[in-house]
């Protein structure tokens, strides 16, 4: 009756073990080493076993250390409705897991302890979910955008060899020509620049410093009578849900996804009224990100106006 009792202790345990978090059953395997150093004292030929595993086991995980660990730039993470989370990357050259495998990825942004702590996620190749699988088509699709985007840049920078200029040819210290000078004046809506814009307080202190706007419509008057085009590059966003913002999940436009920033046709997406476009002034479409040159008009239009100088200015 004694025995009959104690595996009938030992089988609950073991039931509430098996309903347990996957972390409390894996570090529940740290529970053998005990087990391990007292057969260590058992026997010889057991301690020789023993010593043998546990060397080959240091050598396993050296190696995984060393040839088996991985540094992944760009990670996706998704909430799942049932609670858990989901990761997406791009493999790195050299990593060739197979589905239903698991992986120990470490997020060192994390706060302490969590950020030096291994955690495990399940493998899923090609069973991802409808969520995560759209998502996976979308970077697919991205890709290709990308790669063709890369191709035909390619093919009209060779097109074009004769724009670029020499080290000797340039025009460092050389007088401005204001017909073929431009003044680019970046994203000075009232977002930033005026009281009320949701980002004013993180530049306010350095703009009247600076008396940055005075100097800037200043700049844009001057060009303009003396014959330099003024180029007004707004950054926009038309959809609230992120669609048309390039990276909703990541870094900076993260933030100005959360806080539903340049929203278009909006009070806080329109130039600040000190820098309101004048005639012939050229207004560049499409800017969705930090970089003035993906998805514009902003070369097509240089090249239509003949620039070969470009003056700077605005939040960079």
């Amino acid at each position: 009756e004694h025995s009959s009792s104690r595996w009938r202790a030992v089988a609950r345990l073991a039931l509430r073990l098996s309903k347990a978090p996957f972390e409390t059953r894996f570090n529940a395997h740290w529970l053998f080493v005990g087990l391990i150093v007292a057969l260590c004292f058992h026997a010889k030929n057991t301690l020789i076993v023993v010593l043998a595993a546990s060397c080959a086991w240091l050598l396993d995980y050296a190696y995984q250390l060393v040839f088996c660990t991985y540094r992944l730039d760009v990670v996706e993470f998704t909430r799942l409705a049932d609670g858990g989370v989901q990761m997406l990357w791009a493999n790195p050259k050299g990593f060739a897991p197979n589905s239903g495998e698991f992986v120990k990825v470490m997020l060192p942004w994390l706060p302490p302890p969590w950020g030096k702590e291994w955690h495990p996620f399940s493998l899923y190749l090609h069973e991802q979910t409808a969520q995560g699988l759209s998502m996976v088509n979308e970077l697919h699709v991205a890709e290709k955008t990308l790669s063709r985007w890369a191709e035909k840049t390619s093919r009209v920078a060779a097109e074009k060899t004769s724009r670029a200029q020499h080290l000797s040819q340039a025009h460092g210290g050389d007088a401005l020509q204001p017909e073929v000078t431009a003044v680019l004046m970046i994203e000075i809506q009232n977002e930033f620049a005026s009281e009320g814009g949701k980002l004013h307080l993180a530049v306010k202190e350095v703009m009247e410093k600076e008396r940055m706007l005075p100097k800037c419509s200043e700049l844009c008057r001057v060009a303009r009578s003396c014959g330099a085009k003024v180029f007004h590059i707004p950054i926009l966003f038309e959809h609230a849900d992120g669609s048309d913002n390039p990276q909703a999940r990541l870094g900076v436009l993260k933030n100005v996804q959360e806080g539903q920033h340049f929203a278009a046709n909006t009070w806080n997406a329109e130039f600040h009224p000190m820098m309101a476009p004048g005639p012939g002034d050229v207004i560049i479409q499409g800017k969705r990100g930090l970089d003035s040159f993906p998805s514009t008009d902003l070369e097509e239009q240089l090249v239509a106006h003949g620039i070969q100088t470009v003056v700077i200015g605005g939040f960079l």
